[in-house]
């Protein structure tokens, strides 16, 4: 390299050496990447590649977290459309990071079922026309086995809402209602052909799974008041964009099982675009086919703004209505509520287990996690049993 030359800097804090470039003359120090970068002047050419630790990506299914062959990642998806774009699996293969014109595809065997649904978390800070997820038979490209979840165009399945960028969203997408069939591919995509190397975004915590049957979805619903054209029904419509709004003043929110059931577990979702706060201090009652209320009340106090999804146990309790309600004067808005029969996937087990430094739950979450919290976190990890102690300590 004529009157240039690369060094490879101190390691980083993972231990991974820096790569530093310089060009005689130009007196700056280039942006680097994940990719081949190349800078030049009137007189030469110099190429800086960071070789980074290849990472398998977690797909998590079915409460059992399968990691991802090496050293291969990854393949390409649509090779004609899989660019000049990078993507890097980080944060200890619970997320993946894209920039640019980037189609990935990872081999991941499974039959989807009518119930089958995909759950993850997506962050956008730069827009490209698409970003979606795949579930492909093989890796030639088919718009109708992917779901768009943002991006000014739209590609196979749109998922509303779409996430807008310097969003993150949180979604759940029943995919089983689109196909069916086996699949040997997962795949994400991020196109942005009229820019190649504009467009950024991170996809976190992916789970394939088979959900139980949602005995509340087009249910009749009723609500005390009404805000505009916010019906109550778009809290049992399967459409987590919609949303259910009353006016203020002690509002309420139910849904007609129209028979009996044993409940064993009911999620809300909260609008997505903004006031997640005003869900603070509900309170769920199941009520039976006369209308009494059972006297399995549970209540939550502060929601966080932001908080998306809410989950409350109630252990085979009979019941044919569920009701929503507040206290004070605030509007109630929901985007979904989802309504799961008693089954031995949500019965309790109570016991005792070893808190020595040897923990017999030995995976240790956080402080101050809330029950649901605790055990939704552990299942996403994996784990068949959680427990919290103390100032809210979460193990599994």
């Amino acid at each position: 390299y004529e009157n240039g030359w690369i060094n490879a800097g101190p390691p980083d804090e993972k231990g991974v050496p820096s790569c530093n470039t310089y060009l005689d003359g130009m007196g700056t120090k280039p942006a680097w990447g994940n990719q081949s970068t190349r800078y030049s002047d009137t007189r030469h050419i110099l190429c800086c590649v960071d070789k980074r630790p290849i990472i398998p990506l977690k797909l998590t299914s079915k409460g059992n977290v399968i990691q991802l062959p090496e050293p291969i990642p990854y393949e390409k998806y649509a090779r004609a459309q899989d660019k000049t774009g990078t993507a890097e699996i980080i944060e200890e293969g619970n997320a993946i990071e894209f920039r640019g014109n980037a189609w990935k595809a990872f081999q991941f065997n499974y039959d989807i079922t009518e119930m089958t649904a995909v759950s993850f978390t997506v962050s956008i800070l730069e827009m490209a026309e698409v970003h979606a997820f795949c579930l492909a038979v093989n890796l030639d490209t088919n718009g109708d086995r992917c779901f768009t979840i943002g991006g000014t165009d739209t590609f196979g399945v749109s998922v509303r809402p779409k996430t807008q960028v310097w969003e993150t969203r949180k979604y759940v997408v029943n995919v089983g209602q689109h196909l069916r069939g086996g699949i040997n591919y997962f795949a994400l995509v991020q196109d942005n052909d009229a820019h190649e190397t504009y467009g950024y975004s991170v996809f976190r915590d992916i789970i394939i799974y088979e959900s139980t049957r949602n005995i509340a979805l087009g249910k009749p619903a009723y609500q005390s008041s009404q805000y505009q054209t916010y019906y109550a029904s778009n809290a049992v419509d399967n459409d987590y964009g919609t949303f259910s709004h009353t006016q203020p003043n002690l509002p309420w929110w139910k849904v007609d099982l129209q028979t009996s059931y044993n409940i064993g577990v009911v999620k809300l979702y909260n609008r997505q675009d903004c006031c997640q706060e005003r869900l603070s201090n509900l309170k769920i009652n199941l009520l039976d086919v006369h209308n009494d209320v059972s006297p399995s009340e549970r209540t939550y106090g502060d929601v966080r703004n932001g908080q998306i999804e809410l989950k409350f146990n109630f252990n085979g309790v009979e019941a044919s209505l569920v009701k929503v309600s507040l206290q004070g004067n605030k509007s109630l808005h929901l985007g979904e509520v989802e309504v799961f029969e008693e089954t031995p996937e949500f019965k309790q087990f109570v016991g005792c287990y070893s808190d020595s430094w040897n923990h017999a739950l030995p995976h240790y979450v956080g402080n101050h996690i809330g029950f649901d919290e605790c055990a939704e976190s552990c299942w996403v990890a994996g784990y068949y049993y959680f427990g919290r102690q103390y100032t809210g300590q979460c193990y599994c």
